[in-house]
């Protein structure tokens, strides 16, 4: 019986350990590497050029009525992710490639700033007696925002290739982040 346990237990730590790893919490400190990219892509090869890069923001939380109405950070709650197992690149040549790396880079960096920005707002807009969906609001004007941003990023860099104008995008990504630099995951703002 014992043996039976301690497999089981065994399985399900490899499976939590499996989906931790396929998941990348956003750092300024580690770029994306084509390694990264663990999906099959659904697209057949030859002479295709593409990636699905799978950047979300993450929240949740749970806590006490009592918890909750005295909390007004919530930036350990929000998260930046990239989802390795679901992100594929499909390009002919390692330059290819590290444009779609170089892209999405910069796609994972835009999702950190609405993080940021989400993080903010539910640090700006939490009162003591709101309610547990007083961030909705916030969450959908800010998810419309990033959808557009990113849109935006593809069309104008045609999906990284025009290397030039990613980097002055990225750059500009980089220093709203560092505006916001009070609402990092594990940053107390100001009040």
């Amino acid at each position: 019986m014992l043996k039976y346990t301690l497999i089981l237990l065994f399985s399900i730590f490899q499976i939590t350990q499996s989906n931790a790893q396929s998941i990348i919490v956003w750092s300024g400190e580690s770029p994306l590497k084509i390694s990264d990219f663990m999906a099959k892509s659904p697209l057949n090869s030859g002479n295709l050029y593409g990636c699905q890069a799978s950047c979300s923001i993450d929240f949740g939380f749970r806590m006490s009525a009592a918890s909750f109405m005295l909390t007004k950070n919530f930036n350990n709650k929000v998260k930046a992710v990239f989802t390795r197992n679901t992100s594929y690149l499909v390009a002919n040549t390692e330059e290819q490639k590290q444009q779609l790396v170089a892209y999405s880079q910069c796609i994972f960096d835009v999702t950190e700033l609405y993080a940021r920005k989400f993080r903010k707002r539910l640090f700006e807009e939490k009162k003591a007696f709101s309610n547990s969906e007083f961030y909705a609001n916030a969450q959908e004007e800010l998810q419309k925002e990033l959808q557009a941003r990113e849109n935006y990023i593809q069309t104008v860099t045609k999906l990284g290739q025009n290397t030039e104008e990613l980097t002055k995008i990225r750059t500009q990504v980089l220093a709203e982040i560092a505006e916001l630099s009070d609402y990092c995951y594990d940053c107390k703002p100001k009040k």
